[in-house]
């Protein structure tokens, strides 16, 4: 299930703050979310799991 993220409120924070916002467990969140999340100016998306699991499923389709 894709998440709902509140982007106009990621936006708000940003402005009011000034701050580098980092967008920490970004795995399963979604293609169109993570577009989303580099127009509302986050600067840094981490999405490790995903790379993992893609690295697993690879590997083990190599190894079949």
């Amino acid at each position: 299930m894709v998440p709902k993220i509140n982007f106009d409120c990621i936006l708000q924070i940003k402005l009011g703050t000034g701050r580098t916002m980092i967008l920490y467990g970004s795995s399963d969140s979604g293609e169109e979310n993570i577009r989303q999340k580099f127009s509302c100016s986050i600067n840094k998306i981490n999405v490790c799991t995903d790379t993992f699991v893609d690295l697993k499923e690879g590997l083990k389709n190599h190894a079949a």
